[in-house]
């Protein structure tokens, strides 16, 4: 069967790390094309929000 996880994460991302200089738009846009690395590395906090059965696999 196939399923449709929804997750939150929370990560403590050093400001060094992001350059905290630049406007947070751009920031926000950074996190979010790369953001599996950023939870890999910094994920403080993670919970599953729902969990929805989409069918089967064929």
């Amino acid at each position: 069967m196939r399923f449709e996880i929804t997750q939150t994460h929370v990560v403590d991302i050093p400001d060094e790390e992001l350059d905290a200089d630049r406007p947070l738009e751009e920031i926000l846009e950074e996190i979010k094309d790369d953001a599996h690395w950023y939870v890999e590395m910094y994920a403080c906090e993670s919970w599953c929000e729902e969990v929805t059965s989409i069918g089967r696999q064929l």
